[in-house]
C-alpha cells in the first residue's frame, strides 16, 4: 500500500488497518450489538407494615421495575391477589404465617429484590368459645296422641334436638345421632329413627345426640387451627310390640279369671291401680270367687287395636288400646249347686302409662238370647 505522500507501509500495518476497518464497519454492514440489561425489581416500602398471622392483610408494595408476572412473598409465604398497578406500585394479600418481623421479596423473571424487616406478623389472641348446650330432645311418632319416647317394632318416629351456643347459630352446629338399636335416617337437628323390626319387647333403646361446635382459633405461634366442642346427651325410647303385649295381658287375665283357684290379686296383676275400671273389676273377681266355681272355659285369641286417646266400642270405654276375645264359661253356684253358663265377647281396655302397657277395664258383651243369671250379672255390671 502506498500513501499519498508516496510512503510504503509494512505488511503488518496493513493487517492491523484491515482489522480496524472491519471493527469500524466494512462492506458487510454493522455487526450485532450488546443485548438489553435485565432489570431487577426493588422494594422500598410496605404499607401497612403489620398484620395478623391469620393472613388476609391487604398490602401495598412500593419499589421499582414491577411488571406483569411479578411474584411476592412475605416472610417466605407467597402472597395472593398480586396486582401490578404501575412499574413502582403493586398490591397483594398476605398468607398465614407464624408471628415475627419478616422481609418482603418481589421476584420477576428469576431476579429478586427484598426489603428486610418490612412486615410484622402479629398473633391475635386465642378465641374464647363456650361449648353448646343441648336444651331438649323430643322423640315422638306421627300417630295422633302417641306418647313421647314410644315406638312399636319397625315404627319410624321423628327425633328433634334443640341446642344453643353463645357464639354459633344453631344452623352452623353439627348434629350426630347414634345408638345401638334401630337406625337414624337423615341429618341435622331433626331426623327419623326407625325402631328395630324384631326383638323381645318391651325393651329400651339407648340413643345419643352429640352436638359439635367447630371454630377457628390460633396455636402458640399464632397459626390458625380448627378446634371443636362436643357435648352429648343420651335419651331412651321404649320399644313395644303393642298388639302382642296388650293381647297377651288380656288373654292372661281372662285365663286366670277362668281358674277359680287363682287369687284375685294375681288375676288383676296387670291392671293399673287408680285406672277408672280397676277397682270395679277387682270387686267383680272377688264376688265371682265367693259365689261361683268355674268348671269350664274357652278363651279365644285376642284381636287388638291401638288408638291412643281413643275409645273401645262396647260401652264406649276410653283406652289407648282395645282387646276383644270370644269367651265362654261354665260354672257352679256355690249356694245352690246350679250350673250357670255365659258366652260372648270380652272387651279389655288398656292404657299406656309410665312407659308400659296396663289393663284398665273389662266388659263382657254376652250373645243375644242368653238367660240372665247372677253369674252373667257379675260379668256385665
Amino acid at each position: 500500500m502506498r500513501l499519498s505522500s508516496g510512503l510504503t507501509l509494512p505488511l503488518a500495518a496493513i493487517v492491523v488497518a484491515a482489522g480496524l476497518g472491519a471493527a469500524c464497519g466494512g462492506s458487510d454492514g454493522p455487526g450485532p450489538g450488546p443485548g438489553p440489561i435485565p432489570t431487577i425489581p426493588s422494594v422500598v416500602s410496605v404499607s401497612p407494615n403489620s398484620g395478623t398471622t391469620l393472613g388476609g392483610t391487604a398490602i401495598t408494595v412500593t419499589g421499582a421495575n414491577f411488571a406483569f408476572g411479578v411474584q411476592v412473598t412475605v416472610g417466605g409465604a407467597a402472597a395472593t391477589n398480586v396486582v401490578v398497578t404501575s412499574s413502582t406500585t403493586l398490591t397483594a394479600t398476605t398468607s398465614t404465617r407464624s408471628a415475627g418481623t419478616v422481609e418482603v421479596t418481589v421476584t420477576l423473571d428469576g431476579r429478586s429484590g427484598s426489603l428486610p424487616a418490612a412486615f410484622t406478623y402479629i398473633a391475635p389472641g386465642q378465641v374464647t368459645n363456650q361449648p353448646p348446650v343441648i336444651q331438649s330432645i323430643t322423640a315422638r311418632g306421627v300417630k295422633p296422641n302417641e306418647p313421647e319416647n314410644f315406638a312399636d317394632l319397625g315404627e319410624e318416629i321423628v327425633v328433634t334436638g334443640t341446642a344453643t351456643d353463645a357464639e354459633t347459630t344453631p344452623d352452623r352446629l353439627a348434629y350426630e345421632w347414634t345408638g345401638t338399636d334401630g337406625a337414624f335416617i337423615g341429618t341435622g337437628p331433626s331426623v327419623t329413627w326407625r325402631a328395630p323390626a324384631s326383638g323381645a319387647t318391651p325393651f329400651v333403646a339407648n340413643l345419643k345426640l352429640t352436638v359439635v361446635d367447630r371454630f377457628q382459633t390460633t396455636d402458640g405461634s399464632g397459626l390458625p387451627i380448627t378446634f371443636e366442642h362436643r357435648v352429648e346427651k343420651t335419651f331412651t325410647v321404649k320399644v313395644h310390640d303393642s298388639t302382642k303385649e296388650v293381647g297377651g295381658m288380656a288373654t292372661l287375665f281372662l285365663e286366670n279369671f277362668s281358674k277359680s283357684s287363682v287369687a284375685p290379686a294375681v288375676v288383676m296383676q296387670d291392671f293399673l291401680v287408680g285406672c277408672y275400671g280397676t277397682a270395679a273389676e277387682l270387686q267383680d273377681v272377688i264376688d265371682n270367687r265367693n259365689e261361683y266355681t268355674i268348671t269350664g272355659s274357652n278363651v279365644g285369641p285376642a284381636t287388638v287395636t291401638v288408638s291412643f286417646g281413643g275409645t273401645c266400642a262396647f260401652r264406649n270405654r276410653p283406652g289407648d288400646a282395645c282387646s276383644n276375645s270370644s269367651v265362654s264359661w261354665t260354672s257352679i253356684e256355690k249356694a245352690t249347686g246350679k250350673t250357670a253358663t255365659a258366652e260372648g265377647t270380652d272387651q279389655v281396655t288398656a292404657v299406656y302409662r309410665d312407659a308400659r302397657w296396663w289393663l284398665c277395664d273389662s266388659q263382657f258383651n254376652p250373645k243375644n238370647g242368653l238367660t240372665s243369671s247372677r253369674f252373667l250379672q257379675l260379668l256385665t255390671r
